[in-house]
């Protein structure tokens, strides 16, 4: 079972959790996708996945069988604790994100971390979409906060920043058609050469996924 969660909005949750469904969908086949935020369901328009939107909210009211506040939830409840329990191998994917969401996301990621019982294997996504993660010139591997928690960090999945302004419209083009790599590569939306990009951005994620999945 694979969790993404940041707290902080914008950095690249749904765009984390399509790049699992296609790298997970092809290798375990039966794939159950799930969509749990309340303002920007964005996972949830992806139709090739199937994903069920998870409704959070009864009108004004917190629908209170929902993950919100997730880790709150989490931790209260002993959800992981149960997971575990019933054989589970569970991940947890935890995004930093670089740009003016580095401090914020630094921050969630230790709230997450102290959440998590020692069985449950976190990866961190290091989103180098909008900047550089570090904190003042300072690397994020290098940081006090994650030195104190790395020996239970599973991973780390590098997003770099695109190679140049032609994969980064590519890259905007895909996300606001709501299309996997897959589906990009294979289909007829995208010319030859930006199906090209594609596939070498797809190789790339995907073999650093495979190195920790």
């Amino acid at each position: 079972m694979h969790f993404v969660i940041q707290g902080k909005g914008g950095v690249g949750k749904s765009f984390v959790a399509t790049l699992l469904a296609e790298f997970l969908g092809e290798r375990i086949g039966d794939l159950r996708c799930f969509d749990t935020d309340p303002v920007n369901p964005t996972f949830a328009s992806y139709t090739e996945f199937g994903v069920r939107r998870v409704e959070l909210f009864e009108g004004s009211a917190i629908n209170a069988k929902a993950f919100i506040p997730l880790m709150n939830y989490i931790a209260q409840s002993g959800v992981f604790e149960v997971l575990l329990g019933a054989g589970k191998q569970v991940f947890v994917h935890i995004i930093v994100a670089g740009g003016d969401a580095v401090g914020e996301t630094v921050d969630g990621f230790a709230q997450i971390m102290a959440a998590l019982p020692s069985d449950v294997k976190a990866i961190v996504w290091l989103n180098a979409l909008h900047g550089q993660v570090d904190i003042e010139g300072v690397e994020f591997e290098r940081t006090a906060i994650y030195r104190k928690v790395q020996d239970r960090v599973s991973g780390i999945v590098p997003l770099p920043a695109p190679a140049s302004d032609l994969f980064a419209r590519d890259l905007q083009d895909l996300r606001r058609k709501r299309v996997s790599f897959k589906a990009a590569v294979d289909g007829s939306a995208f010319n030859v050469m930006e199906r090209q990009r594609f596939s070498m951005v797809r190789r790339d994620l995907f073999a650093k996924m495979a190195a920790v999945l």
